[in-house]
């Protein structure tokens, strides 16, 4: 085969596939919407696999099949000019290019703008200006006729922290879910940590937003707020880490095999 001959395939064939990513990327606004939401589709209503392939695959080759039409379209008013071919493949490319790192960048942008508040540990709470989320399980509920207290522990503190639910800075979400609150529950509050006007402990969450995670039957919960013996605890050894003994066991446990560990990586 000539020389020129397979210059010019190879111009087609490179303009070829410069129309095609073109195509694509000029439809992505409605091929990705109706991609996406073919597959979510397929998920929620199989909640299997193969369903969501046969959903992406049918909606890939028809964004492929119009592609294809686009392509052919544009290769006729090519013609056998191979320079012309290239300068437009290239500017095809381009143009493609800059499209999907637009929609990539806007992707982004709206994830960022849904990111959860940053989880506080109880021990490390200290005074905020933004929401910050704490995580544990409750210990004492004291609902009041205007706000209601919660006490929560994650098991890194002894006390853990307390949760004040003002019922008019709430949403109606965390009103019923205030009404459920029981003994042992965990939750997720959400709110800025400021000073304590109680003098029990030095800061507090005035929590804004709360979420039961795991319900828990209040009247059967076997742990009370009272100190209970080793004995009974082996009795209910799936619950004994919520207790302060078995906690503080747990984390003098947590920080001496993290040093040895340490050491030894060292060496």
């Amino acid at each position: 085969m000539a020389p020129t001959t397979t210059t010019n395939n190879w111009t087609k064939k490179m303009a070829s596939r410069a129309c095609l990513a073109a195509a694509v990327a000029a439809n992505s606004s409605r091929g990705a919407s109706a991609f996406s939401g073919s597959i979510r589709s397929g998920v929620s209503s199989t909640g299997g696999r193969t369903f969501s392939t046969l959903n992406s695959r049918s909606a890939f080759a028809a964004s492929s099949r119009t592609a294809s039409v686009v392509g052919a379209s544009s290769l006729a008013s090519f013609g056998n000019s191979g320079n012309s071919g290239s300068r437009i493949a290239s500017a095809a490319s381009r143009s493609s290019i800059d499209s999907i790192q637009l929609h990539m960048s806007s992707t982004e942008v709206s994830e960022d703008s849904t990111v959860s508040p940053r989880r506080v540990k109880t021990v490390n709470a200290q005074e905020s200006d933004e929401p910050v989320s704490i995580k544990g399980w409750v210990r004492t509920v004291r609902k009041q006729k205007t706000l209601a207290f919660v006490e929560v522990n994650d098991g890194s503190s002894m006390s853990g922290i307390q949760c004040v639910l003002p019922f008019d800075a709430v949403d109606e979400e965390t009103l019923k879910e205030i009404d459920n609150l029981t003994t042992g529950c965990s939750i997720n509050a959400i709110g800025q940590i400021v000073k304590s006007q109680g003098g029990k402990q030095s800061v507090e969450l005035s929590a804004t937003s709360l979420r039961i995670v795991g319900t828990c039957p209040g009247e059967t919960y076997p742990l009370a707020k009272k100190r209970h013996s080793l004995e009974y605890l082996r009795t209910i050894a799936h619950l004994r880490p919520r207790t302060n003994t078995i906690a503080a066991v747990s984390r003098v446990r947590s920080i001496l095999a993290g040093q040895v560990h340490a050491f030894f990586q060292k060496e």
